[in-house]
């Protein structure tokens, strides 16, 4: 009786995260659509394209003229 409980158990403990049904879908990153892209002008500041875009969400610690704007879901 006690292995067949164990087992009742250990099946409905792992039974949430078998199934893809309770995933919480996680955004991450900003959207940079077409619209955003037709603001940015030659000569603008960092501050005025982070305005525009948004922040980054990587940063390269080597050169600082690079951004890289990556959208996940």
């Amino acid at each position: 009786m006690r292995l067949l409980f164990a087992i009742f158990v250990a099946c409905s403990v792992s039974a949430c995260s078998y199934f893809p049904l309770f995933r919480v879908p996680v955004l991450q990153g900003n959207v940079v659509t077409a619209d955003k892209l037709k603001q940015l002008k030659i000569g603008m500041s960092p501050r005025q394209v982070q305005y525009v875009l948004g922040t980054p969400l990587l940063e390269n610690d080597f050169g600082q003229r690079r951004w890289d704007y990556v959208y996940y879901y």
